[in-house]
């Protein structure tokens, strides 16, 4: 970190030896400073290992993309920080849940009380039911009110764009498709990014209406697989899609034939 003298951090002596109040220090943090790219590798998988530990938590019990979720009455998942267990076992996931816990605990990590729910929960700003989930209503609101406080205003820099649409985006992974709403969005930021600009009416009218549709923002989870496979590309000229009845193993062809078509 950027140096400074003694005298400022209250040091006087270091490892026995006495020093100059004017002596320079640099200081090092003894915690995984935020901003670092290798922060989140780090923590996830520090916190990943200490509860694999665990027999209840071994890595066969872990949801991990790409991989289908564990056949186990109780199953984990680690976000950086976060433990998290979910089951049909309510025995079961309570176990994993205190030894978890309890691992993280004796390896001097701090953690918050355990939080238990039935037929769903909050977690990690998503609201899960017993066939749906959705984000939580309290992030919504307040992304509602960013964007009728910016429309109000009738303009922003591109940076305070961007920090709202961060946001909007997050909200939108579980609709994808309300993603394709942000077009003029997006290209107001890059335009404006570091002046303040009045806002386009494709601006203001995209924000108008993810805000007017944003409570509608949640997935059935008991709507069946579609057989059929779309393909499309974000080219604003090739504006490519696709749609095809093929077996599963051969959708990774789709993509070739949206860029041919």
């Amino acid at each position: 970190m950027r140096p400074v003298k003694a005298k400022h951090v209250g040091i006087s002596s270091l490892n026995g030896r006495p020093i100059s109040p004017n002596c320079m220090l640099f200081p090092r943090p003894r915690v995984i400073p935020m901003g670092w790219s290798w922060a989140t590798f780090w923590c996830q998988t520090t916190v990943q290992r200490i509860v694999s530990c665990s027999p209840q938590c071994h890595d066969s019990a872990r949801i991990i993309d790409g991989r289908p979720p564990p056949p186990s009455p109780s199953m984990h998942v680690v976000y950086i920080d976060n433990f998290i267990n979910a089951g049909t076992s309510q025995k079961f996931v309570s176990a994993a849940a205190a030894e978890g816990s309890s691992l993280l605990k004796s390896s001097g990590l701090v953690v918050h009380e355990i939080e238990q729910a039935q037929e769903g929960g909050l977690v990690l700003g998503w609201e899960f039911g017993s066939t749906s989930f959705r984000p939580s209503c309290n992030r919504v609101l307040k992304a509602r009110l960013a964007i009728r406080h910016v429309l109000q205003r009738g303009k922003a820099s591109g940076r305070m764009l961007e920090c709202l649409v961060m946001h909007l985006c997050f909200i939108g992974l579980c609709r994808r498709e309300s993603l394709s709403v942000l077009g003029a969005v997006f290209a107001f930021i890059q335009q404006n990014y570091n002046k303040q600009a009045l806002l386009w009416g494709s601006v203001r009218r995209e924000l108008a209406m993810w805000d007017a549709f944003s409570p509608l923002l949640w997935p059935d989870l008991q709507q069946p697989w579609s057989s059929t496979h779309h393909s499309v590309d974000a080219s604003n000229w090739g504006l490519g899609h696709c749609s095809a009845e093929m077996p599963i193993d051969k959708v990774k062809h789709v993509g070739r034939f949206a860029e041919k078509w």
